[in-house]
């Protein structure tokens, strides 16, 4: 069972880009149901705790939060982190993209921002960094593996084709579900 949710116009695009692929045949057909919703805006968090109780409730899952972090703020992370606690089985898992501090130094997240100003939304972006240790704190579940493009890189691309000028500074996280939380 497979789910995407993000932003309407996100999910149009992706949407078009996926039955491309799969009519090419690059990906396989599979049943992928869509749910639009801002995860910014906190009262969309009831919405989604609904939807994911209806569509994991008790079976392992993997929830894997990309491209959505940065743009949340410590509190509604914390809610949606909660979420998926109360809705996930142990030994399920999680999947983080994060941005550490030290992404807002680099060359490509400067390019990153200027491209935002000019194609996106000329008032720029509020972005979040998040460290290893936000997610250290999360009771509910443990760090099973971390990496960034750095240790991607040392495995597969060769020193000189990649330098480190040219890395986007994100880390890679997977987290195990330790504890079930029974509800009443």
């Amino acid at each position: 069972e497979y789910h995407e949710i993000d932003l309407k116009e996100n999910l149009l695009v992706k949407k078009k880009k996926i039955r491309e692929l799969q009519k090419k045949g690059i990906i396989p057909k599979r049943n992928i149901n869509f749910l639009e919703l801002d995860l910014s805006k906190p009262k969309n968090l009831l919405q989604l705790e609904k939807y994911l109780s209806k569509h994991i409730k008790n079976k392992r899952s993997f929830i894997l939060l990309e491209g959505i972090i940065y743009y949340l703020d410590n509190q509604i992370l914390e809610n949606l982190l909660s979420i998926m606690s109360k809705t996930q089985i142990a030994e399920s898992q999680l999947g983080i993209v994060a941005w550490p501090k030290r992404t807002k130094e680099s060359l490509v997240f400067r390019r990153f921002l200027s491209f935002y100003k000019k194609h996106i939304s000329n008032k720029g972006i509020k972005v979040y960094f998040h460290e290893k240790v936000f997610f250290k704190k999360i009771k509910e579940y443990k760090i099973k593996h971390q990496v960034n493009y750095l240790g991607l890189r040392r495995n597969f691309c060769p020193r000189d084709k990649l330098k480190i000028k040219n890395l986007f500074w994100e880390e890679f996280y997977i987290l195990k579900k330790v504890i079930k939380l029974y509800s009443t």
